[in-house]
């Protein structure tokens, strides 16, 4: 028979799926007419070698180079009266508790059930399947999160490709982003609402088969920043008023630097909850102070505001004069 070429190849692939399961694909490529016979195809779950320190049988034996633990979908397989073609058949199955798993492998064979000739046969050869992902940025529950963050997670070993979803819900019923297919780890996601909580997931694939998704995580995007601060100086006292952009801000808070040499420190000044603007009297005179503002609620903040630059001058008769000159840096 070894001068007969074989008119039935097998391929067949293994891979290990989550919940300790073997997904075996079974490629047959069939090139010429079968016999006119009952031709089965038998697919049967085999462990490596095993060692008994004992022998488990009557004749002494106790090293077994491959052991048969399972037929599927059961021992007389399923009839295979195929013309010439390629044909795909998928069995998964799960690894019973007293197999070893990392010996398991999946034998497929087409064989004449008249004559008992094995017509051909293939040996599963493994598909690593990919690691769970594990998240990296933003951090988990971070708040003040750009509004187009970028998100970035961990390179999953045997992954070829991964998969997110970004919710505005932890159940993912809302997703506001989902994309497959990424074949980076990291991506920027569009504008998305200020002061918003959204919830975070990856899985990787390596060609069909995917992990679990990952743990789900969550951020808090920034608040609109407010814009167009301005101060104004006149008669011993000092007015600061900006424009309000956001919707969601519990309040401002506002901070006052001074010039120390070349350098400038902010300091915390006062807190603004229902208002654009703020007084104070009695300012220093002969003296350059510099603003800046921020929104916040209990769980984000906005970026600063630009920064306002005051002076406050004494004149002739020591009195304050009026400054009119202001200047608006970034």
């Amino acid at each position: 028979r070894m001068a007969v070429t074989t008119n039935v190849f097998i391929d067949v692939e293994d891979k290990r799926i989550p919940g300790d399961s073997i997904k075996s694909t079974i490629s047959v490529l069939v090139t010429g007419k079968l016999p006119d016979a009952n031709i089965r195809l038998r697919v049967a779950a085999i462990e490596g070698k095993i060692t008994y320190s004992t022998p488990p049988g009557s004749n002494g034996e106790k090293v077994f180079e491959q052991v048969f633990r399972k037929a599927y979908p059961e021992s007389q397989g399923i009839e295979f009266k195929y013309a010439p073609g390629m044909y795909q058949f998928v069995y998964t199955y799960q690894i019973d508790p007293v197999w070893r798993d990392t010996m398991m492998y999946t034998v497929a064979w087409i064989q004449n059930d008249n004559t008992k000739e094995v017509l051909n046969a293939g040996r599963g050869h493994y598909v690593a399947a990919p690691e769970t992902v594990m998240l990296f940025s933003p951090l988990n529950n971070a708040g003040s999160i750009a509004k187009s963050p970028e998100l970035k997670w961990q390179k999953s070993n045997n992954a070829d490709y991964y998969s997110l979803q970004v919710s505005s819900d932890e159940l993912f019923n809302n997703l506001v982003y989902n994309k497959d297919s990424i074949y980076t780890t990291s991506i920027t996601l569009p504008e998305l609402e200020e002061g918003t909580k959204y919830f975070w997931r990856v899985k990787a694939y390596k060609g069909t088969t995917s992990t679990e998704f990952s743990s789900t995580w969550q951020f808090i995007t920034a608040l609109n920043k407010p814009t167009d601060i301005e101060g104004l100086s006149m008669c011993g006292t000092l007015e600061l008023r900006w424009n309000d952009n956001s919707n969601k801000e519990t309040g401002y808070k506002i901070e006052r630097g001074k010039y120390y040499v070349d350098s400038l420190t902010f300091t915390p000044l006062a807190m603004v909850l229902a208002d654009t603007s703020i007084y104070w009297y009695s300012v220093g005179d002969s003296t350059t102070y510099a603003y800046r503002v921020y929104a916040f609620t209990d769980s984000t903040n906005s970026e600063y505001s630009d920064t306002a630059i005051v002076s406050v001058t004494v004149g002739v008769e020591n009195e304050i004069t009026n400054n009119y000159n202001f200047n608006l840096n970034q």
